[in-house]
């Protein structure tokens, strides 16, 4: 009895605490967030995303995580209905939302002449722009293309000076680029703009038949940002011909045998700039001023290699500047009259080889790489001789007939 009265007790005592709302049985005030939109936090790390890098993220990265959000990009740009809801926050314009009013009617409809109703046979059982993540990256991971995931390229030195090149020709208007139409043609030495990069094909390999029969190869590309990927053929074409920027960078020809242009005939050499980076205090007044106009039917950084231990580069490193392909006539002769044009602005350089001869280095001028450039494109043209180098303007002035 003693022991159901203290509990009678305590029971009371108890109720009555918790009448008096003592804080020990009154819960810590919870602060739960808003509710967040799931698809609207996934639009949001991909707009961090281009934030950060400039440009939306590639599906055919070598980083997962970027190619799993720009997987995701590509579904909210297939629905009409998530790209409306996430038009608001889309502030770098990822979505490509399409203004154009829906058809209210089948008079509409075909007001609009869509390609849909144009032939019937042949369009109405296409399909567009229908797909998923999954099946996207299911077709990745079956594509030769996911083998070509890009790298880091560990010899990029070697084609620095080409990608700048190439860039800079543009800027010139010695290069020009145009759309492709999806050729499987691929060359050593051809470049496109893939994925807002220029890419340059520096290696094409042997040729051999797919299983379907078609013929490809396997290409190393380097690209301008110290990447490289290794594709075939017939893949890297498709690629650029998909993207809606891809371009064809092709030389601009002047006439139907272009000197320096990408013509059907085989190539016979280079013509290059290369700078010294020689120490030898004889030079050091002249050395950052110098440029050698060199040729060769091998690439030109090939050249360049053991340059050390070569006069005619005054046994020092070099640089590779410029090089430029050369057709029609031997490459040898295209750099004889560079260095005639060029005559007055000649370093006579004479130096004991490895051996202790004396050896002239006669391939070396006080010029601009853009006076060189600017010869080689009068060259090109055929109106080279109408021109000469003015040694004391440092500059190319046209010749005046008397």
């Amino acid at each position: 009895m003693a022991t159901s009265k203290r509990s009678q007790e305590f029971s009371s005592l108890l109720e009555g605490i918790i009448a008096e709302a003592d804080p020990m049985f009154i819960g810590e005030a919870v602060v739960r967030p808003a509710n967040v939109d799931p698809m609207e936090k996934g639009f949001r790390e991909i707009l961090e995303f281009q934030r950060r890098h400039g440009r939306a993220p590639d599906t055919l990265s070598e980083n997962q995580y970027e190619a799993g959000i720009a997987d995701r990009l590509e579904v909210y740009r297939t629905s009409e209905q998530w790209r409306e809801r996430l038009a608001a926050i889309d502030t770098a314009g990822l979505l490509g939302v399409d203004s154009t009013r829906a058809p209210a009617s089948i008079a509409d409809l075909i007001a609009m002449d869509d390609d849909l109703l144009a032939d019937p046979a042949d369009e109405i059982f296409r399909l567009k722009h229908v797909s998923n993540a999954a099946e996207r990256g299911a077709a990745r991971l079956a594509s030769p293309d996911y083998v070509a995931q890009r790298k880091p390229c560990p010899d990029f030195d070697r084609f620095r000076s080409v990608l700048r090149n190439i860039v800079e020709d543009v800027h010139a208007g010695l290069r020009a680029t145009r759309s492709t139409n999806g050729t499987k043609n691929v060359r050593k030495g051809d470049a496109y703009i893939l994925n807002g990069h220029v890419a340059y094909v520096a290696e094409v390999g042997e040729r051999f038949r797919q299983k379907h029969g078609e013929l490809d190869s396997r290409i190393r590309v380097i690209f301008d940002n110290a990447t490289e990927a290794h594709y075939l053929a017939r893949s890297f074409a498709k690629a650029v011909w998909e993207d809606p920027h891809g371009r064809v960078i092709e030389a601009v020809e002047a006439d139907a045998d272009g000197l320096f242009a990408s013509a059907p005939e085989q190539p016979q050499g280079h013509v290059y700039v290369a700078s010294t980076r020689s120490t030898d205090p004889a030079l050091a007044d002249y050395a950052p001023l110098m440029l050698k106009i060199g040729s060769t039917s091998n690439e030109p950084a090939k050249r360049l290699q053991g340059c050390e231990k070569d006069p005619t580069f005054l046994l020092a490193p070099a640089s590779l500047e410029a090089e430029w392909v050369v057709y029609v006539m031997p490459a040898r002769i295209a750099e004889k009259i560079l260095h005639a044009f060029f005559e007055g602005a000649n370093i006579g350089i004479s130096m004991p080889d490895r051996f202790g001869h004396k050896v002239d280095a006669r391939e070396w001028f006080l010029v601009s790489l853009n006076a060189v450039r600017e010869a080689i494109a009068l060259l090109r043209e055929k109106r080279l001789h109408h021109y000469k180098y003015d040694v004391e303007q440092c500059r190319i002035v046209e010749v005046r007939k008397a």
